[in-house]
C-alpha cells in the first residue's frame, strides 16, 4: 500500500518497477498534468486500486492501461476532477468494475465508439466478465457515438452496471439518440447534477 496524496507532485516516474508488489496506489489531491509513457504502470500486476483524482491531468498515454495484460488485478481507477480530453483505453482491464471520470472540467466532451469494451480474460467462463460502474457526470458531452457503450462488435452493452451521467448528456441520449439506451438496458442510470430542459415537448418522443 502506497499513499502518496497532498505531496504536491507534479510527474511520475517512467516505472514504478521497485514496487512490483503493490496493491494500492493513492495519488490523488497532487499536481500531476501528464502521464506520457505506456508503461507507467505495467509492472504493478498485483496492482488493484489506482486513484489519480484531483490532480492536474490534461493527458495520459492513450495505452498507458492496455499496452500490456498485466493489469489484471486491476479493480478501481479514479480519475475524477482532472482536465482529460480523452479516456485512455481499458480493453484489456477484464477485472476493472469501476472507473470515475466525473468532473474533467469541461474539458471532455466527447465519446468514441466501444469507448468502454473490455476483452474477456481466459481465466473466465463466457458469462463471468465483471460488471463495470462508469463515473462520467458532471461532464457535458457534445459527441456520443452512435456505439459508445457497446462491446467489440456487438450491438449491446459490455457488461455495463451503473452508469452516472449529467442530466444534460442523459436528455441528450434520451431525446436524440433513444436507440442508445438499449446499449443500456441492463444498467442503472444516475443522474448526479441537474439541467432544465426548454426545447419544444414534441422533442421528447
Amino acid at each position: 500500500r502506497l499513499v502518496l496524496s497532498n505531496n504536491k507532485l507534479t510527474s511520475l516516474p517512467e516505472r514504478f518497477s521497485p514496487f512490483v508488489k503493490l496493491n494500492y496506489l493513492d495519488l490523488s489531491f497532487n499536481e500531476i498534468e501528464y502521464i506520457p509513457g505506456e508503461h507507467t504502470f505495467s509492472d504493478l500486476s498485483k496492482l488493484s486500486y489506482l486513484s489519480l483524482s484531483n490532480n492536474k491531468l490534461r493527458k495520459i498515454n492513450a495505452n498507458v492501461f492496455s499496452s500490456n495484460s498485466r493489469l489484471l488485478n486491476l479493480f478501481f481507477i479514479r480519475l475524477e476532477n482532472n482536465y482529460l480530453s480523452e479516456i485512455p483505453s481499458i480493453q484489456n482491464l477484464s477485472s476493472l468494475v469501476n472507473l470515475n471520470v466525473s468532473q474533467q472540467n469541461g474539458r471532455l466532451t466527447k465519446l468514441t465508439d466501444f469507448q468502454f469494451r473490455r476483452n474477456m480474460n481466459e481465466d473466465y467462463g463466457p458469462n463471468e466478465m465483471f460488471l463495470l460502474s462508469l463515473g462520467l457526470g458532471f461532464n457535458d458531452f457534445e459527441v456520443i457515438a452512435p456505439k459508445t457503450f457497446c462491446g467489440n462488435n456487438s450491438t449491446t452493452t459490455q457488461s455495463v452496471d451503473i452508469i452516472e451521467l449529467s442530466w444534460k448528456t442523459f436528455w441528450s441520449i434520451y431525446s436524440k439518440k433513444s436507440y442508445m439506451l438499449a446499449q443500456l438496458f441492463l444498467a442503472k442510470i444516475v443522474i448526479v447534477d441537474h439541467f432544465e430542459h426548454r426545447g419544444d415537448s414534441q422533442d421528447v418522443c
